[in-house]
């Protein structure tokens, strides 16, 4: 198994600006125990600070889950943890959690349908998650990459069995399915946005800091017709009562 970098508050900077979309589509109360699956550095738990009891990231890289301490600690949030652990295998309690998040993790596992089996394990009967999947940022980067393959005249792919390798592609539809083999019953579902990944070049990701193009792509997110087209996908899905 490859390592991460060092701590990149830039990274992390980055994942909590992208991360404003998460609590208005997917809201968590004071009192919900949340486990945040394959976590990274944890930047959703700086957007839904406050909101939540308590939530134990799990991640398979115990530096990074260093690295979400000391980057949380700085934001000042509170009542977080981590468990190392793969994401498959957590090792934590049945129904055990009001709410799951799963974001930029599903397309890294290998048996994406034991990853979605565990987490529906962890809910609490009536339990929610939210995941996401990829749709056309992966078009975005692998046009970026043959771009820099031509000016460079190389290419540095991520090695088999790196953290941040895809060991599962699909196409939206392809991700449903595989949700919809599921006891999960899914709730609603929306586009992160409809901009391509800018920030690959350098730009400030202001369809998510700027409050009117983000109201704007907010409404044109859920369009059946364009949801498809987004970065990624969100779905969030409901554990069964029974």
């Amino acid at each position: 198994m490859h390592d991460a970098p060092a701590l990149d508050r830039r990274l992390f900077d980055g994942k909590v600006t992208s991360s404003v979309i998460y609590p208005g589509f997917f809201p968590m109360e004071k009192t919900d125990e949340v486990v945040n699956l394959g976590c990274g550095l944890a930047p959703q738990a700086v957007v839904y600070a406050g909101r939540f009891r308590r939530m134990v990231g799990v991640d398979l890289h115990e530096g990074r889950l260093k690295d979400s301490h000391t980057l949380l600690a700085e934001c000042g949030v509170s009542g977080y943890e981590t468990r190392c652990a793969p994401v498959e295998n957590t090792g934590l309690p049945s129904n055990a959690f009001d709410k799951a998040l799963a974001i930029d993790i599903i397309e890294h596992v290998p048996d994406p349908a034991a990853f979605l089996r565990e987490a529906h394990r962890l809910l609490k009967p009536g339990g929610t998650m939210l995941v996401s999947v990829p749709a056309m940022h992966d078009h975005y980067v692998h046009a970026a990459r043959a771009i820099g393959r031509l000016l460079a005249r190389k290419t540095t792919p991520l090695p088999h069995g790196h953290l941040d390798a895809h060991n599962s592609t699909h196409s939206v539809s392809g991700w449903l399915r595989l949700v919809r083999a599921t006891p999960f019953t899914i709730v609603r579902t929306r586009a992160t946005t409809l901009w391509p990944p800018l920030h690959l070049y350098g730009v400030p990701r202001f369809w998510f800091t700027n409050p009117v193009i983000r109201a704007m792509d907010d409404i044109l997110c859920v369009i059946p017709g364009l949801k498809r087209l987004g970065q990624a996908y969100l779905l969030v899905l409901r554990k069964p009562l029974a």
